[in-house]
């Protein structure tokens, strides 16, 4: 049996590696596209793995680095990330879908481009799903955000660093 550590390390390389292999696939649409759609039903069907072994979770972890001391780049496997994990590989196969019919039906140019930024900002979602430095899994988080409209409708976000972390002066 594989350690869940490697299928959570599978959930965010999946879709770097499918990005990959989309964007040689420039001049070959359908291939293009079933690339696309595989590669997302690979990763919610590892999500699905993984919820129906979150029991055993509590070895499911790692850290990649540690750059500054107390801010390390870690994943864990649980129930709020693993939900989060879930919901965006399943739109994302029906992102998928309804993407190539739109962008077919309209001739879109850079039909490759869309696809493997996709996949890449999907494994950017997994990576934040799993991340053990977010808002809800730690209390002792460095920094956290706050996003608010100003006159014009624009959003802003705004970073506010904890100053008994040492982040900020007292």
């Amino acid at each position: 049996m594989i350690p869940l550590t490697y299928w959570l390390m599978a959930a965010m390389l999946t879709p770097l590696l499918g990005a990959l292999v989309i964007s040689r696939l420039d001049k070959l649409p359908d291939y293009r596209e079933a690339v696309t759609l595989v590669t997302a039903s690979i990763l919610f069907s590892i999500n699905v793995y993984l919820f129906n072994h979150l029991d055993a979770a509590s070895s499911a972890q790692f850290t990649i680095a540690e750059p500054i001391e107390g801010l390390a780049i870690s994943f864990v496997l649980n129930q709020f990330g693993l939900m989060f994990a879930l919901i965006a590989s399943g739109l994302w196969i029906a992102t998928s879908i309804y993407a190539i019919g739109y962008m077919r039906a309209h001739h879109e140019k850079n039909q490759t481009r869309f696809f493997t930024l996709f996949a890449v900002a999907i494994a950017g979602v997994m990576a934040v799903a799993f991340s053990e430095n977010s808002c809800w899994h730690t209390r002792s988080q460095t920094w956290w955000s706050q996003i608010y409209p100003d006159i014009d409708g624009y959003l802003h976000i705004v970073l506010f660093a904890r100053h008994d972390l040492g982040v900020l002066p007292s």
